[in-house]
C-alpha cells in the first residue's frame, strides 16, 4: 500500500527519495520501503519527520 500522500508531499517540495532519507538520517532503502508502505516508522522517526517538515501532516502520511 503506496503512501501517495507522502509521496505528493515530497514531490511537492521537489525532493528525491535520496534526499529525504539524508534529511531524516535513515537509509534510502528503509525510506522508499516506507513510502512503498512495507515498513511503519517509529515513534522516533515520526518526531524527527515533524522537526524537519514542521509543515506535515505525520497522521495523513502514516496513519489514514
Amino acid at each position: 500500500m503506496e503512501r501517495l500522500e507522502l509521496k505528493k508531499f515530497r514531490e511537492k517540495k521537489k525532493i528525491t527519495q535520496e534526499n529525504m532519507a539524508e534529511r531524516l538520517e535513515i537509509s534510502y532503502s528503509f525510506y522508499k520501503q516506507l513510502e512503498n508502505g512495507y515498513k511503519n516508522p517509529s515513534i522516533k522517526l515520526l518526531k524527527k519527520f515533524r522537526s524537519v517538515f514542521p509543515d506535515g501532516n505525520i497522521v495523513k502520511f502514516f496513519l489514514d
